[in-house]
């Protein structure tokens, strides 16, 4: 919360696709739904993961 407002709202969240990551983007989007999340996709993921990133940030692909 301390980052978000220092910044004005211009901070994401780092997404990995493990456990953590999705947490961490859950709690922080519950507190600023706004809030947007970053992810790298080296082409080693498994493709479900990146699938579930798409998911997440922007709900209305498929």
């Amino acid at each position: 919360m301390e980052w978000y407002k220092h910044f004005n709202g211009k901070v994401k969240v780092s997404f990995s696709g493990g456990v953590d990551s999705l947490v961490l983007l859950d709690l922080a989007r519950r507190i600023y739904p706004e809030i947007g999340a970053v992810f790298v996709n080296t082409t080693m993921e498994y493709p479900e993961i990146v699938r579930l990133f798409y998911c997440i940030t922007l709900p209305d692909i498929q």
